[in-house]
């Protein structure tokens, strides 16, 4: 006969729940829901105790008996109250998310390695596009033409930009562009990785009008 586990009886509080929503927080979100913020890579002090500010500050919840969580005051004894808590880490550069580098470099597909502009713009295929209501209908049809540009087509004050467009590749949580068919680039700097700075600039230069 299989055993069945039995759960000690919990005194927090119930809630219904009536939905489930998955996005990514802000980081002013993420700092307003943290309860410390990580700025040491000691984890213990002298008599091998967690250090405040450390990975295994207290203010997280405990994973020892002997300790106390310093945010709801229970041990590992008594976790069925204490859901553990989570701190931040304040970046010193920008880095590429996981869950979204294939969609960073779809966007940077779809804009000019140069003005940032969205690479066949102001064409009138592009304002019948912009037109649909569905948004992964239209993000679509428009990665789908951007990804075949060879050139950026952005105009401004009657100006066309021309600029040959670099390809993109991931490799890990890398991007590299290539750039041999750019008669901009020598010819030592063809193939390059594009860096989270690099990326992070690109995409603040994007119009309004382009980000709709």
């Amino acid at each position: 006969m299989r055993n069945i586990r039995t759960f000690a009886y919990s005194k927090a509080e119930k809630k219904s729940i009536k939905s489930i929503q998955f996005g990514l927080f802000s980081p002013q979100e993420i700092q307003n829901l943290a309860v410390c913020e990580i700025i040491t890579s000691r984890i213990n002090d002298e008599n091998g105790n967690p250090i405040s500010g450390g990975i295994n500050d207290l203010r997280m919840g405990s994973s020892e008996d002997k300790y106390f969580c310093s945010t709801c005051r229970t041990n590992r004894k008594n976790h069925n109250t204490c859901p553990g808590h989570f701190g931040y880490i304040r970046l010193a550069k920008p880095v590429f998310h996981v869950g979204f580098i294939k969609e960073i470099v779809k966007i940077l597909r779809c804009i000019c390695y140069k003005c940032h502009r969205i690479l066949f713009y102001n064409t009138q295929k592009y304002k019948e596009i912009s037109q649909l209501k569905n948004p992964e209908t239209r993000n679509s049809k428009i990665y789908n033409i951007c990804k075949t540009q060879k050139k950026c087509k952005a105009q401004d004050k009657k100006i066309v930009c021309n600029t040959i467009q670099p390809k993109y590749k991931t490799e890990n949580l890398r991007i590299i562009i290539d750039s041999s068919e750019c008669e901009e680039e020598g010819d030592n700097e063809n193939i390059r990785y594009l860096y989270p700075f690099d990326v992070l600039q690109f995409f603040e230069n994007i119009s309004d009008e382009d980000i709709i």
